[in-house]
């Protein structure tokens, strides 16, 4: 009898424990599911990439929106908007160099295609030609009458032989009129078509005549 009343006195508090441990065993799946971490060495299934575009429609982003290609570049990366380009030669560039002759302070002169005077050099060659002008000073006051490449042989105008014009090599790699077998320059003071403000300076510059002689005669 007292072993039945033991029995019957324990039967709620263990019913209680089974009850409580049915009820967390249920709710489990949403408590885990909410505070921990996935299982371990689980491989996480990534969206499926959109279909990719037809070959046609290459030029389209995902958006629909079309690509916009840049316009030509110049070789510097900058857009090209159609000016033209002022390092390109002009038409005068492509007719090449003309050595021709006009009438001014000491006579009959040789002057290039734009009548700006020629001048030598005493210091210079004319067999084989040779320049000595190769310093920026001299280059800036004397500027040599360059042509575009050896092919570019510069011509003869009305009263100047043929044969009295050629052309060299500089030792910069940049080829230089001749008259008479002189290497051929302007000078930067000379502003106006016919100026011989050069003549005789420092008993080294001189006007050249048609036929590439030097002209030693004081301009009045």
């Amino acid at each position: 009898m007292t072993a039945q009343m033991s029995l019957m006195n324990r039967l709620p508090t263990t019913l209680w424990i089974v009850g409580a441990t049915v009820a967390v065993a249920a709710f489990s799946p949403v408590v885990g599911n909410a505070v921990t971490d996935p299982t371990p060495g689980a491989v996480a299934v990534q969206p499926a990439a959109p279909p990719a575009a037809p070959e046609g429609d290459s030029a389209l982003p995902p958006s629909g929106a079309p690509v916009l290609s840049p316009g030509p570049q110049d070789p510097s990366g900058a857009p090209d908007d159609g000016a033209p380009d002022p390092a390109a030669p002009s038409s005068a560039d492509a007719r090449g160099t003309t050595i021709a002759v006009v009438d001014s302070a000491l006579g009959r002169i040789a002057v290039d295609g734009k009548g700006r005077t020629l001048y030598m050099s005493t210091l210079d060659s004319p067999a084989p030609p040779i320049s000595v002008c190769l310093s920026a000073e001299c280059l800036t006051a004397w500027k040599p009458l360059t042509l575009k490449d050896a092919k570019d042989k510069p011509s003869a105008g009305e009263g100047v032989e043929a044969g009295a014009v050629g052309s060299f090599r500089r030792t910069d790699g940049t080829w230089q009129a001749t008259l008479g077998g002189w290497p051929v320059y302007w000078f930067a003071q000379d502003t106006r078509p016919g100026d011989v403000k050069g003549q005789g300076l420092k008993g080294t510059w001189y006007v050249l005549s048609p036929a590439g002689k030097k002209i030693t005669i004081k301009a009045s």
